[in-house]
């Protein structure tokens, strides 16, 4: 049986199933017999746990393949949901490919400048529509 180490904190999650189980336990208690019987062990484990039965199904199969690989690794947990910023906003032909490099080939052979992001949509809007220059540069 592992145990936790001493002073370790018990997050609000595991707090939430702990405290489940001891309701489940105490019930058992009180009414002098197990609130479903030992055979539906996934439905047990269900119950105590607070989650659904497929669930428990889900992490029973991954704790079988956890111990038939390598017992030291971890369960596996949901990754953290992040945003998806959407990659391409409007696409560009070759016509205005060619534009763009034109002009930052110029910065830096006749004006001698380095090109940068407030210096290039204003020049690039002259020579080609360029509907998403406000993307870039709002001042």
């Amino acid at each position: 049986m592992a145990l936790q180490k001493p002073h370790m904190v018990v997050h609000s999650k595991e707090r939430k199933i702990n405290a489940n189980i001891i309701e489940k336990c105490d019930e058992e208690k009180t009414h002098k017999h197990l609130l479903l019987s030992l055979p539906k062990t996934t439905n047990r484990a269900a119950m105590y746990a607070g989650v659904s039965y497929s669930t428990i199904k889900k992490i029973r199969e991954e704790n079988k393949e956890r111990k038939e690989t390598n017992v030291d690794n971890y369960l596996k947990s949901p990754g953290k949901k992040r945003r998806v910023i959407p990659g391409n906003i409007v696409s560009i032909d070759d016509f205005d490919t060619c534009v763009i490099s034109n002009v930052i080939q110029d910065f830096y052979v006749t004006e001698k400048r380095v090109p940068t992001i407030p210096k290039l949509p204003p020049i690039v809007k002259s020579k080609i529509s360029f509907p998403w220059a406000r993307l870039l540069y709002t001042g």
